[in-house]
């Protein structure tokens, strides 16, 4: 018997835990049959961590989505900050901005977070009544405070996928190690063969060549020549 391995997937393991569990449980014995409700039990536990990981791959998914997100809504107000202080306050942009506002707006996330702290600095000098700093400073710092937050989640997201991921990894490598000792215990109540038979790799190894063969050899029927085209 071979194991599954940790390189194949949970959904992999989950399978070959099925069919062994359920070709187990209609073997004619009871014992091979209780083992086969062990195998069945183990599967469902290969189900529940499956969700575990895909329910973690999802939340990073969103958190991604997310920073993606606020960081689309930063960068529009960081151009229309330019924009406004173009119109009220024509030569004034150096005042507010250390270069070309779209510019900040494609620096990484870190960087940009960092450049708009810079700008809420500048901002505080202009005079409170100031119509650039009326509509943009409480603006712009709630976005970039929004994207903070969703930078953390995401970062806690990527954390939280790795520690499942590495639990996965466990699980699997328990896994084989529990298919063997099932596998140890059909061998007091079958043969070897038969036991082997009763794991899918190596049935699917022998059966598939030979469905294989039937499917490849020629039948012995002749197709008819096509109908001649009317016209031809």
């Amino acid at each position: 018997m071979r194991a599954i391995g940790p390189n194949s997937s949970l959904r992999k393991h989950e399978q070959e835990m099925l069919f062994t569990g359920a070709k187990c449980k209609a073997h004619q014995k009871a014992e091979v049959q209780a083992i086969g409700e062990l195998l069945l039990a183990q599967r469902k536990k290969m189900k529940t961590m499956r969700d575990e990981l895909e329910d973690a791959e999802d939340d990073l998914v969103i958190a991604n989505a997310m920073v993606s997100a606020k960081d689309y809504v930063r960068d529009r107000s960081l151009i229309s900050t330019g924009a406004m202080i173009d119109a009220i306050h024509p030569g004034s942009r150096d005042k507010l901005f250390s270069k070309a506002p779209s510019l900040l707006a494609k620096l990484g996330y870190d960087k940009e977070s960092d450049a708009i702290d810079q700008v809420l600095v500048k901002l505080k000098t202009f005079p409170e009544n100031d119509p650039v700093r009326m509509v943009y400073e409480k603006l712009l710092a709630q976005q970039n405070q929004a994207f903070r937050k969703a930078r953390d989640e995401q970062q806690e997201a990527n954390l939280e996928l790795t520690r499942v991921r590495t639990v996965v990894l466990r699980v699997k490598m328990d896994n084989d190690r529990f298919r063997e000792q099932q596998f140890g215990a059909l061998l007091a109540h079958v043969g070897k063969v038969e036991a082997e038979a009763l794991f899918s790799l190596r049935a699917r190894s022998t059966k598939a060549k030979s469905t294989s063969k039937q499917t490849t050899e020629p039948t012995g029927e002749v197709n008819p020549p096509p109908a001649p085209v009317a016209g031809s």
